[in-house]
């Protein structure tokens, strides 16, 4: 989901989009169904999902390269968003 709302805010600019994104990061960092976060950045690892029962104790390499595959994504399109903003900014003043 992450990379698709990129994808169609890379070419619409759409806010509805970027927002996506961030929901679907946000995921990683417990705004999912069970309120958990799902991430352990100080070992730079990702649990494998939810269960009913809370989070999945394990990490293995799919969840966590996705993890921060998600996490540069977000930190890539927050860049371009401020470049942006920086460009109009100097634009309005120019």
């Amino acid at each position: 989901m992450l990379l698709a709302a990129e994808a169609a805010f890379d070419v619409t600019s759409a806010d509805r989009y970027r927002a996506t994104v961030e929901r679907s990061y946000a995921w990683f960092l417990g705004a999912n169904d069970a309120g958990v976060v799902v991430v352990d950045p100080e070992r730079g690892a990702c649990h494998d999902g939810l269960t009913p029962s809370g989070v999945n104790l394990n990490q293995g390499a799919e969840s966590t390269l996705m993890w921060l595959i998600a996490l540069e994504h977000v930190r890539s399109m927050r860049e371009a968003v401020s470049v942006r903003a920086d460009k109009a900014l100097v634009g309005a003043t120019a």
